[in-house]
C-alpha cells in the first residue's frame, strides 16, 4: 500500500509528540506524588515536633506521649528518641529503649525546650496511600496533566499536518516537474526566491530541466536538419542515376561532375558529423606538435589565394615577431582557419579585405580572422556556433551549418576559446585563443 510522504511526516510528528507527552506525563505524575509525600512528611514532623515541645514544657518529660504510627493515608510513622538516639516512643521495628542507627538519628528533627535539645523526632518508613482529601487533590492534579497531554497531542497533529504540507510542498512541485519531463514536456516550476535547501534543489532542477528541454529541441532540430541535408544530394543522385539507367539522360561530363559534387558533399557532411560526435564523446584525437602560428596562417592563406584573387578580395597577414610556437594539431587547426577564411571570403564583397593576425597574450596566443564583409546581425550572433545554424539561408548553398560548430569543438579540444564580434555592413572578426 502506497502511503503519501505527507502522512509519513505527519505520523512521525505525532508519534514523537505522543512519546514525548507520555514521558513528561509519567515523569510529572511520579515527581508530583513524591513531592506530595515529602510535603506531608515535613508537615507531620513539624506539627508533632511542636506538640512534643509543648508536652515536655508542661510535664518535664516525654513519658506518656504517643507518636503517630502512620499507615496508608495517615502520613509517616514517627519515632521519639532521646538526644542520644534511645527510643522513648517507638514505632515499627523500633521499641522503647532501642537504639536507632546513627544515620536515622542525624536525619531527625530536634525537639527543643528553652534552646536545649531534649529529644529527636525521626520519621519512620512511610506506607503508601493517601487520605481521601489528599487523594482527591492528587486526582485533580493528574487530571489536569492528562488534559494538558491530550491538548498537546491534538496540537501536534494539527501542527504536524501544517508543517508537513509546508515542508513537502517543494517536493510535490518537484514530483510534478519530473512527471512532466517523463512525458516529454518542459517542467514548469513556480519558483520564487529560494529560502532553504529544498528551494535551491528546485532552482537547480528547473535549470537542468530547461537545459534538457533545449537539448531535446536541439536534437530534434538537428535530426531534421541532418535528414534534410542528406536527402537533398541523395535525391539529386537518385534522380540522375535513374534517368541515366532509363536512358532519358546521357552520362555527359557535366552530369558526372554534378554527381561527383553531390557525392563529395555527402562525404563531407558525414565527416563533419563524425568530427562532432568524436568531440562530444571527448574522443577527438589531436596530434599536437609545437607549431608557429605565423606558418599556420600563411598555409591557410595560400589555400585561398587563387579564390581570393578571383573574387577581388585581398588577404593579408599581420603578426608580431616574437610569436612563440604553440602546441596544436596542424591538420585540425588548419581546418578551423580554412573554415573561417572560407566564410569570410564568401561574405566579403569585391575590393574587400581579410586580415589574418596573430599576437602574444599572457600564457596564450591570439589568432584573428577579420573581414570587411556584410557582417552578422546582432540577434544572430549568439547562434552562429550552434549546429546546422545558417545565418544567411539564401546564401547557404551546400553549407551544412556545421562548420563553426566544428571550429568551436576543435578549439575547445585544444583548451582554447573562440569568440565572434560583428557589425552589420562593416565586417566580422573571429578571435581564437590557444594556450601555450
Amino acid at each position: 500500500m502506497r502511503v503519501s510522504l505527507v502522512w509519513k511526516v505527519m505520523g512521525a510528528f505525532v508519534l514523537v509528540s505522543v512519546l514525548s507527552v507520555l514521558s513528561v506525563g509519567v515523569f510529572a505524575r511520579y515527581v508530583t506524588g513524591q513531592q506530595f509525600d515529602k510535603i506531608q512528611d515535613q508537615q507531620a514532623v513539624r506539627i508533632y515536633t511542636s506538640l512534643a515541645e509543648d508536652y515536655y514544657k508542661e510535664y518535664g518529660t516525654f513519658s506518656g506521649l504517643r507518636v503517630p504510627r502512620g499507615g496508608p493515608g495517615q502520613g509517616p510513622g514517627l519515632i521519639l528518641t532521646s538526644p542520644s538516639g534511645t527510643v522513648l516512643s517507638g514505632n515499627g521495628p523500633f521499641r522503647t529503649g532501642d537504639q536507632i542507627p546513627e544515620g536515622m538519628l542525624n536525619k531527625g528533627t530536634d525537639v527543643k525546650v528553652n534552646g536545649v535539645v531534649v529529644g529527636k523526632l525521626v520519621a519512620n518508613q512511610r506506607l503508601d496511600g493517601f487520605n481521601p482529601r489528599d487523594r482527591e487533590m492528587l486526582e485533580q492534579v493528574f487530571t489536569a496533566i492528562l488534559y494538558a497531554m491530550l491538548a498537546t497531542v491534538v496540537g501536534s497533529v494539527l501542527l504536524g499536518g501544517l508543517l508537513s504540507r509546508l515542508l513537502l510542498k517543494p517536493l510535490q512541485q518537484l514530483s510534478v516537474a519530473i512527471q512532466q519531463m517523463r512525458s516529454g514536456e518542459a517542467p514548469t516550476l513556480n519558483l520564487q526566491n529560494p529560502k532553504d535547501e529544498l528551494g535551491d534543489v528546485l532552482v537547480a532542477f528547473s535549470e537542468m530541466g530547461q537545459a534538457v528541454s533545449r537539448s531535446q529541441q536541439l536534437r530534434k532540430q538537428m535530426t531534421a536538419d541532418i535528414a534534410h541535408d542528406l536527402q537533398t544530394p541523395l535525391t539529386v543522385l537518385r534522380g540522375y542515376l535513374e534517368a541515366m539507367q532509363e536512358g532519358t539522360l546521357k552520362p555527359t561530363p557535366e552530369r558526372m561532375k554534378t554527381l561527383h559534387q553531390e557525392a563529395v558533399h555527402l562525404s563531407e557532411l558525414v565527416a563533419d558529423l563524425r568530427t562532432l560526435s568524436l568531440a562530444d564523446a571527448g574522443e577527438l584525437q589531436l596530434q599536437k606538435i609545437p607549431l608557429s602560428p605565423l606558418e599556420l596562417l600563411e598555409e591557410a592563406r595560400n589555400s585561398f589565394l587563387h579564390l581570393s584573387e578571383g573574387a577581388g578580395v585581398n588577404i593579408q597577414i599581420q603578426s608580431t615577431e616574437d610569436l612563440p610556437d604553440v602546441p596544436m594539431d596542424p591538420t585540425r587547426m588548419l581546418q578551423v582557419l580554412k573554415n573561417l577564411i572560407g566564410n569570410a571570403l564568401k561574405y566579403t564583397p569585391e575590393g574587400g579585405r581579410i586580415v589574418l593576425s596573430a599576437k602574444t597574450l599572457p600564457n596564450a596566443v591570439l589568432l584573428e580572422v577579420q573581414d570587411t564583409g556584410s557582417g552578422i546581425a546582432p540577434e544572430k550572433l549568439p547562434m552562429v556556433f550552434e549546429r546546422f545554424y545558417r545565418a544567411d539561408e539564401s546564401r547557404s548553398g551546400h553549407n551544412s551549418g556545421l562548420g563553426l560548430a566544428i571550429c568551436k569543438s576543435i578549439v575547445q579540444a585544444h583548451g582554447g576559446t573562440i569568440q565572434v564580434e560583428s557589425t552589420p555592413a562593416q565586417g566580422t572578426c573571429f578571435r581564437l585563443t590557444l594556450p601555450l
